[in-house]
């Protein structure tokens, strides 16, 4: 929400706030109490002071032939109020007239409001300050005109009335002035524009979007990317072959390059101590070359007798599968 400007009831040094324009000049009294009121006291003084704001008011001088005081100002905002302390005239109860304060925006009346004393809280013949008039939903694009007219009915009201401010909230394209709460005796200024922050936030608020978008769709792709190389190059899972199993075709054992030169019937024996015949395992097979020849002899008995297939002297071969010592083939 933007702050409000404070328009006192006098000129201040601040040229961005505006001035108010007081008419006929001569019977706005700045700073004067009224005729018949009691505050000569120092209490009564002190007591006004800290009520005004800024320390300060202007009061709308009666005088028995000016029925009509104006006091106006141009600003440009949405809301726009009305502050003023109100006097007792306790001295003059002679003094039985009545004023009125009419309250116009843009030359259009907007209220009328009788000031009878019944409605206020006197101390020291003054109030605090009082907020007579308040406008909201304004255009805040276009300047506007708010005049304040005091009336009479040509006999000496018995309240005399004093502007101490006007207050409007501005548009955020507008220069800003002075801000303050009610009831505040002193004035901040702050001055600036907000306008300019629309535009930057146009420009950086698509470029984010933008960066963030192309960031998105690249890390899409790296991914995609990765995922199709890892499916071209993947190798199906290999199941080995379980140790020892025969190749079809292939008198060899899965996992050993070397080939059996012969199978040698499993009840090959040999003499034994006790007479009987010894098995010949695989893994006892590595022999001497007359061993050898008379193996070779004794398992082609009953049919013609052949000379031996040539014998490689002490080399062998160890297979991967059973761990057992064969011979080479032949060549």
């Amino acid at each position: 929400m933007a702050s409000l400007v404070v328009i006192d009831d006098q000129p201040t040094t601040n040229a961005s706030i505006p001035t108010i324009q007081y008419n006929p000049p001569a019977n706005w009294k700045a700073n004067q109490v009224c005729v018949a009121c009691n505050l000569t006291s120092s209490a009564a003084m002190t007591r006004l002071y800290q009520n005004a704001y800024g320390g300060t008011w202007t009061n709308a001088w009666w005088a028995p032939d000016v029925r009509l005081l104006t006091a106006s100002v141009d600003f440009q905002g949405s809301t726009v109020a009305a502050y003023f302390i109100l006097f007792w005239r306790s001295e003059d109860p002679n003094s039985n007239g009545l004023g009125a304060l009419n309250f116009y925006i843009d030359n259009q009346l907007e209220l009328s409001k009788d000031i009878n004393a019944d409605e206020y809280t006197f101390e020291l013949d003054s109030t605090t300050r009082t907020l007579l008039f308040q406008k909201s939903n304004l255009n805040p694009d276009v300047s506007h005109n708010f005049r304040i007219g005091w009336t009479n009915n040509g006999s000496r009201p018995r309240v005399a009335i004093g502007l101490d401010a006007i207050e409007y909230t501005p548009s955020p394209s507008s220069t800003t002035g002075s801000t303050s709460t009610p009831g505040a005796t002193s004035t901040t200024s702050a001055s600036g524009s907000t306008g300019s922050s629309k535009p930057i936030a146009k420009i950086v608020a698509p470029t984010v979007v933008v960066v963030v978008a192309v960031l998105a769709a690249l890390l899409a792709f790296f991914l995609w990317r990765k995922r199709r190389h890892g499916r071209k190059t993947g190798l199906a899972p290999h199941t080995p072959t379980s140790q020892g199993q025969q190749v079809p075709g292939l008198n060899m054992q899965y996992g050993s390059l070397h080939a059996h030169p012969f199978q040698v019937p499993s009840t090959v024996g040999r003499e034994s101590h006790e007479g009987g015949s010894q098995i010949v395992s695989p893994s006892s097979m590595t022999m001497s070359a007359s061993d050898y020849s008379a193996l070779y002899t004794s398992t082609a008995s009953g049919a013609q007798a052949q000379e031996p297939p040539p014998y490689t002297d002490g080399q062998e071969f160890e297979g991967e599968s059973t761990g057992a010592s064969v011979h080479k083939s032949r060549r």
